[in-house]
């Protein structure tokens, strides 16, 4: 039995069979066929739609190539080819899924891809001008398209247009021009007289100087300028750089001036609060309240305690004066009586009031009280190293009639005064006495 080709269905005979003339001739009228059908064919169907009936093709194949001839013109998106009864694919631009434009009357060859889904069209040229880069009238190929039309308008020579106001403008048409055309700028009266001195206008320097307002007196001297057609020599003088310092009085710089150096206005970092009298301000600097004028101070330094310092006069000086020591506080009089004797040998009961913790003896003392309406007290004067100059005075002052007053030297016991403190005798027990002691 004889086996057949898969594409034109060629009959091939078996080695054990007799060779058939009829089956030889068959074979080349199919081969004569398939290249016949090999040439474009008129395409069927719609204009989006299209059909090709082709006997030798029975299945597709990958890269297999199909030209037609397009029978109607077709800007679809969407535009398809069927062959026999195979399926529709679409067919679509190269490298893209953009339906070609179709044009009636022109050969279209398309190429089935690898995976069979679609057909791709074969550009035979090679580009990327289109329609709005070619002249009207003229025909282009690119790589997507062949025969293509040109849309570009052919302006030739626009000839000179002119231009005579300020601001005008000209609309360059779009399109093919020769490069003869001309827009040229003709502006009446436009000459250097009208225009601004130092202003160039159309290529034309300004010398129009009558809006100038400048005088002598706003020029420098020595320089020049033309003001409203005539020229002007300045007057203002310069001040080269100067230093100020600050004194008792104000120092003004004249107007009028240019400042053609720094002008300096010396400072002075002392110039400090802590540096400043008290009350007075100096350029807006306040003085401290500490700093005082010494100028009428008189004390020494015997009369400045020791180890304390004052300012005199604008010095500092070191006191030397050594204080009296003082202390004060009360003290309860014992109940108790005690004899005393006075220094004429009289003795009389007194009453003790002791005190301790003093730390220096103490030369005079003063100790008061009250009982009812009567005050009693005790002095102690020390006027000498003699026991004679060392007494206790005690008293009782009643709010009327006699009192009394006793005098005893503090030798006496109980009644003494140490570096410790002492003992005093008053003349009511049981009480508190208010006490001073000095050194």
């Amino acid at each position: 039995m004889a086996n057949y080709t898969n594409n034109l269905n060629l009959e091939k005979q078996n080695g054990n069979e007799y060779v058939s003339i009829e089956a030889i001739n068959n074979n080349f009228n199919t081969i004569d066929k398939a290249i016949s059908d090999f040439d474009a064919k008129t395409a069927g169907g719609t204009a989006a739609a299209l059909t090709l009936t082709i006997d030798t093709i029975r299945s597709y194949r990958p890269g297999m190539k199909i030209t037609i001839i397009a029978s109607k013109n077709s800007s679809s998106s969407n535009i398809t080819l069927k062959i026999n009864n195979l399926a529709t694919l679409p067919v679509y631009k190269p490298n893209t899924t953009e339906a070609p434009k179709i044009i009636a009357g022109k050969p279209y060859t398309f190429i089935l891809s690898q995976d069979q889904s679609y057909f791709f069209l074969d550009a035979s040229a090679e580009g990327n001008a289109v329609a709005e880069h070619v002249l009207a009238g003229d025909f282009f190929s690119n790589e997507t398209d062949s025969n293509i039309p040109g849309i570009m308008p052919n302006n030739g020579s626009i000839g000179t247009q002119t231009l005579t106001n300020e601001g005008a403008e000209y609309t360059i048409p779009a399109g093919y021009h020769n490069g003869l055309g001309k827009v040229k700028a003709a502006i009446t009266g436009l000459i250097a007289s009208v225009i601004k001195a130092g202003t160039t206008v159309g290529g034309i320097l300004g010398a129009f100087t009558s809006d100038a307002t400048a005088t002598a007196s706003q020029i420098l001297s020595g320089v020049t300028a033309y003001v409203n057609g005539s020229k002007v020599t300045g007057t203002i003088v310069s001040k080269a750089a100067a230093t100020y310092t600050p004194g008792t009085t104000d120092q003004t710089i004249a107007a009028g001036q240019y400042l053609s150096g720094a002008q300096t206005i010396k400072g002075d970092a002392n110039l400090l609060t802590s540096n400043v009298l008290k009350g007075k301000t100096i350029f807006g600097v306040p003085g401290k309240a500490s700093v005082v004028d010494t100028a009428d101070a008189n004390a020494v330094a015997a009369d400045i305690s020791s180890g304390k310092t004052g300012y005199v006069n604008g010095n500092k000086v070191t006191g030397t004066l050594v204080a009296t020591k003082y202390a004060t506080g009360t003290v309860l009089a014992n109940s108790t009586p005690s004899n005393a004797t006075l220094q004429d040998g009289t003795v009389i009961n007194a009453y003790q009031a002791a005190v301790s913790g003093l730390s220096f003896l103490p030369k005079n003392i003063v100790a008061f009280a009250m009982y009812g309406t009567e005050e009693y007290g005790v002095s102690y004067n020390q006027h000498g190293p003699a026991v004679s100059s060392k007494v206790f005075n005690s008293y009782r002052a009643p709010a009327s009639g006699p009192g009394a007053a006793y005098k005893l030297h503090s030798t006496v016991n109980p009644f003494i005064v140490t570096e410790t403190g002492f003992v005093l005798p008053v003349l009511q027990g049981g009480i508190t006495y208010t006490w001073y002691a000095y050194e």
